[in-house]
């Protein structure tokens, strides 16, 4: 099992690689549910933005160890989840344990295929007592995590292509949503605050580039919903400068956080 880097520098690109076959393989067994799942956290950037498009003297995004989807809170609806939890039972994934034993229930890996990358499944606020990070039991072995503004992931989303192999071995391609640029850096912000981590957030580069993203919320929308307002406010708090217009927030822009 991989275990989260702490440093960038320990990072791999091989990390990446058996991050997006799980991606894969996952979208091959939940194809009928896809649109009410969405990529999130830190392999968005990587899916976003096509290896080789960076500009000159752009770091490439560290990657990530790990997979994030988002669940659409319409699978709630007429217990449509107890078949995505099925399947993914079926493919060989079981729920994760922790460092002190404990079942993990809103994570899952799949130790058949060799080294397992974890899986968290999350889940917006039904309301706004529920707080972001505290668990929403779906079923007795299945949770997401709640996770304030993810409803904005299904406004702000890019299909895109995903094809290669899957950590099953086989060739494969599927259609997959992944989160926008303007929902993804909403979810960083709030992320960085739910984990106590504010004096960690990256300083934003302001420079802008040509990929506009077509998708990207739009400026007064964002700027008044609940949680885009606040990640801006947190955004502003800990870099000391707010990270430019909203309108010119971009795929490789998003990227660098």
């Amino acid at each position: 099992m991989i275990n989260k880097p702490k440093t960038a520098a320990e990072y791999s690109s091989r990390y990446v690689e058996l991050v997006k076959r799980t991606c894969l393989y996952l979208a091959t067994i939940l194809g009928d549910f896809q649109d009410d799942l969405v990529i999130v956290g830190g392999l968005v950037p990587t899916l976003l933005i096509p290896e080789g498009s960076l500009p000159e003297n752009e770091p490439a995004h560290v990657g990530t160890t790990d997979l994030d989807i988002g669940l659409h809170i319409a699978l709630l609806n007429g217990q449509r989840y107890e078949g995505l939890t099925e399947r993914i039972r079926r493919a060989g994934f079981e729920n994760d344990v922790n460092d002190e034993g404990n079942v993990t229930r809103q994570r899952w890996i799949n130790s058949k295929y060799g080294l397992s990358i974890k899986v968290d499944f999350l889940i917006q606020p039904i309301n706004e007592s529920e707080e972001g990070g505290k668990l929403r039991n779906i079923e007795r072995d299945f949770a997401a995590v709640i996770t304030p503004g993810l409803h904005l992931v299904f406004r702000d989303r890019e299909k895109i292509i995903l094809k290669g192999i899957t950590i099953a071995g086989e060739m494969a391609s599927r259609e997959i949503w992944v989160c926008g640029p303007g929902a993804f850096l909403v979810l960083k912000a709030l992320a960085f605050k739910f984990r106590g981590e504010m004096s960690l957030m990256p300083r934003p580069n302001i420079a802008v580039s040509s990929h506009i993203s077509t998708n990207v919320l739009s400026a007064m929308e964002f700027s008044r919903s609940r949680w885009g307002a606040q990640s801006i406010r947190l955004l502003t708090c800990a870099n000391g400068e707010i990270i430019g217009n909203i309108k010119t927030l971009n795929r490789i822009r998003s990227g660098r956080f």
